[in-house]
């Protein structure tokens, strides 16, 4: 019965296939000795004590959510607020050190993945990096033509936000175009990423990260002081 009702209490208990099979090993809690389910990431089904997720888990896992670039940022938000409150370590202030040092690390690696999964570019920089491929790593193939004319076009347009007045006709106008490229470079990263495209997603991963820092100076040269 115990079981049962803090796997209720308990969210997202449902893990795709691949996590179930990547959990498929045994886990034990720490403190009753009792095998967790693959379902139990954060909490004991028998005792219900904090459980340290497997290392193996990804910031996927974590929300019982599937490894997609274009998640439902509602969603997202919905589920970390709720293991937000089962794992806050004030809600475990009084119990044994072990479970409030349990606590606070579960609830720090909580926060870390929500603020990885909430951004879009972090997002897709995680995923590559769970196939092994760093954007970092991969900016120098940026030499073709096209990747050059981008580059140039990006520090032309970088130098004419920094140089116009606030407000400026054409500074609303470079910032709405920009927004626009950047949806629309999100939407390669997300279909070349379905396609396991890696190389291609990397591509469009460094323009975004350009794309970024732009709109960010037009931002604040479009914003109300």
């Amino acid at each position: 019965m115990l079981r049962a009702s803090l796997c209720f209490r308990t969210p997202f208990s449902v893990l795709s296939a691949s996590a179930a099979v990547r959990f498929a090993h045994e886990r034990q809690c720490w403190k009753c000795a009792s095998a967790l389910l693959t379902t139990e990431l954060f909490f004991c089904g028998s005792c219900g004590v904090v459980q340290a997720p497997p290392p193996s888990a990804s910031f996927f896992d974590i929300f019982g959510l599937p490894e997609k670039c274009d998640l439902d940022g509602e969603e997202l938000d919905r589920r970390f607020k709720r293991l937000q409150r089962l794992l806050h370590p004030d809600k475990h202030a009084t119990k044994p050190s072990a479970e409030r040092e349990r606590s606070q690390a579960s609830s720090v690696l909580l926060n870390q993945a929500y603020q990885t999964l909430m951004d879009p570019l972090s997002r897709a920089h995680y995923i590559l990096r769970l196939h092994g491929t760093s954007v970092e790593e991969s900016r120098g193939t940026m030499m073709g033509p096209d990747h050059q004319t981008f580059l140039a076009d990006m520090m032309e347009k970088m130098e004419a936000a920094h140089d116009a007045p606030r407000n400026a006709p054409a500074l609303l106008r470079m910032r709405d175009a920009n927004e626009a490229e950047m949806l629309a470079t999100f939407q390669k990263i997300c279909e070349t990423l379905d396609r396991r495209n890696y190389a291609a997603s990397v591509d469009h991963v460094i323009r975004l990260n350009y794309l970024s820092k732009l709109q960010d100076v037009l931002q604040d040269k479009t914003s109300p002081q």
